[in-house]
């Protein structure tokens, strides 16, 4: 196994799968990497410069055992190969890939096309389209040079992975594996993303798996998992261990007999494609070829009905909404005030804010994320005491820039232990130039990805209580149908709710009500009530998404600067008033917590009637 094989379908994958256990390669980029500790550059590289040294990387992995070798073209996407400025050699690139493990396979041995995330990093893709462009031009040129089928894999984003998927469907019917990473196995964040993983089975992936995600035992317990959400073939292709930083250099300890025999399990686990990632060798799939052979599982025969179980049950009361929510469900007019966590040790001003809003009546507080990539008290711990201060609900914002994904999922367990019902999931600005240097954010996954996080922890049969989550809309973009596109998704993943970028006129509300239409959900409309001119030309010019129309720019030019702040409130009110008829509630957003314009703003929708 395998046999010659043409026009490798889902199908015909499955039916090959039925019959035997199909063992893949191990790494392609760390193994190089140890083959020339000089390198500078991708790996990628080496298909055009250094052929040779891939091809003797295949061929030591087919003499090894393995029956599926994956191109070295991880990263050989147009993203990817921007960074080092061959971005114009991404067909290139890829054809040569193919062209050498061509030259290696047989006829027993597949030739996967391997494919990579391409949102990660400052050349991410800044729009679905792109995204789905980038994809499009590697799959094409993998699938021009005659792949028998598509690894998708290491992803960690499921959203960007089933845009992946769409893709490969769009462009041929050849068999696609859909692999993502797991931070500790089963989880109970990680038990909805699995089932999600699981789902893309229906929507024409031939196998789903896991790879990379630390050592094989952490692997096998996710596939274990993923066996019991859906009768399908499952992938699982560990690391050889956790890495050891050395020298600015990750090395893997594992040794390969281990690895065989602990990745075995995999198979035990209900693994039917397996192989090795990071910091695995010819070696380790060697002796885990051998110990499958041994287990007497190599050839096990079993039938894939393709069946998707269905999710566990759940009592209603866990999965009642925040009060803000049900109370902007019921129709009654809802008002949320965002507070910025302060920039130095004292909570005091921060607190004694919320407290006087708490008396006008506001339903709940958004507590941002170093808004602006700027320094701030952690939210988590600053919305969990003017939770505690005032009794006001808390909307912990969480970015995808500040934290990995092990820290997501860290941050989204430790909500139950301070009582945080509701966060609102957004990308988080990008930091730039800071205190003189270059700082970059983590970007693991985007808002999708994160209200999926988020949504798998409200699955998990074990979690105290459902966290709402709300996202982001930013009504000025300038591609607007893209940005309602982009809503409509996140909705789509699990979103509670909406709270908007600041909407500056009436009028734009009323165009933003008919453009949006009934989404099913509460929106909260931002109303930002302008201090002084510099505050408006600063946030028109300096943060993303404000766009403040030039009529509005005008009058505050125009008028004398003691009163701007005057003007700034009642053209905030008029927004307010508008919102208030048209959506769920508001979302006030007083600058640097000016309690004389955030209270009159939620007394007016505090006490509004419609």
């Amino acid at each position: 196994m395998p046999e010659e094989v043409v026009d490798l379908t889902p199908d015909r994958l499955r039916e090959m799968l039925e019959d035997g256990v199909l063992i893949g390669d191990g790494a392609m980029g760390t193994y190089l990497a140890a083959l020339c500790p000089q390198m500078s550059g991708p790996v990628e590289l080496f298909n055009l410069t250094s052929p040779e040294l891939v091809a003797s990387v295949h061929r030591d992995y087919v003499k090894a055992g393995a029956r599926l070798i994956e191109t070295n073209t991880f990263a050989a996407n147009r993203c990817q190969l921007h960074r080092f400025g061959r971005s114009d050699e991404v067909r290139e690139i890829n054809a040569a890939g193919v062209r050498i493990a061509k030259g290696i396979a047989d006829d027993a041995v597949l030739v996967g096309g391997a494919v990579g995330p391409a949102s990660i990093g400052e050349f991410a893709p800044s729009s679905e389209s792109e995204l789905r462009d980038v994809y499009r031009e590697q799959m094409a040129a993998l699938l021009e040079a005659g792949v028998d089928l598509l690894v998708l894999e290491t992803f960690s984003d499921l959203y960007e992975l089933q845009i992946a998927l769409e893709t490969a469907l769009s462009l041929s019917d050849v068999a696609v594996i859909c692999q993502v990473t797991t931070v500790g196995g089963t989880g109970r964040a990680e038990l909805g993303r699995l089932r999600r993983l699981a789902e893309l089975v229906q929507k024409g992936a031939a196998a789903v798996g896991v790879n990379c995600s630390g050592g094989p035992s952490v692997v096998s317990e996710a596939v274990c998992e993923l066996a019991k959400l859906i009768d399908a073939p499952a992938s699982a292709f560990p690391n050889a261990s956790i890495p050891e930083l050395v020298g600015g250099r990750s090395l893997y300890g594992a040794d390969p007999s281990y690895f065989g025999s602990s990745a075995a399990n995999c198979v035990a686990a209900g693994a039917a494609i397996v192989g090795g990632c990071c910091g695995t060798t010819p070696a380790h799939i060697d002796a885990l070829a051998r110990s499958i052979d041994q287990s007497g599982l190599l050839l096990r025969k079993r039938k894939f009905t393709l069946t998707l179980r269905e999710k566990p049950g759940v009592t209603a009361q866990k999965f009642g909404a925040v009060p803000f929510v049900e109370k902007a469900k019921s129709g009654k007019p809802t008002v949320i005030a965002e507070l910025h966590p302060p920039k130095t040790w004292s909570l005091s001003a921060f607190v004694h804010t919320g407290k006087c809003l708490a008396r006008d009546g506001v339903d709940a507080f958004s507590v941002p994320e170093n808004p602006g990539a700027r320094v701030r008290m952690d939210s988590l711990v600053a919305g969990y005491m003017l939770q505690r201060e005032t009794g006001v609900p808390a909307i912990i914002h969480m970015t995808c820039r500040d934290r990995g994904l092990v820290a997501q999922h860290s941050r989204v367990l430790s909500l139950a232990a301070m009582d945080i019902r509701a966060v609102l999931a957004v990308t988080g600005d990008p930091p730039g130039d800071q205190m003189g240097r270059r700082v970059s954010g983590m970007y693991d996954i985007g808002s999708y990805g994160l209200i999926e996080l988020i949504q798998g922890y409200n699955t998990s049969p074990d979690a105290p209580y459902r966290v709402s989550v709300g996202c982001a809309f930013n009504a000025n973009a300038v591609r607007l149908d893209a940005e309602i596109k982009r809503l409509r998704r996140k909705i789509d993943l699990g979103a509670d709710f909406v709270q908007t970028q600041p909407i500056w006129t009436s009028s734009a509300v009323y165009e933003i009500r008919d453009r949006l239409g009934d989404l099913g959900v509460p929106v909260f409309v931002g109303v930002l009530p302008f201090v002084s001119l510099r505050n408006a030309e600063v946030l028109n010019n300096e943060f993303p998404g404000m766009r403040i129309p030039e009529e509005i720019m005008s009058q505050l030019r125009s008028t004398p600067p003691e009163q701007v702040s005057s003007v700034g409130l009642r053209l905030a009110q008029q927004v307010a008033e508008a919102a208030l008829r048209c959506f769920s509630g508001v979302y006030i957003i007083a600058p640097f917590n000016r309690l004389d314009v955030a209270s009159p703003l939620v007394r007016l929708a505090a006490g509004f009637s419609r």
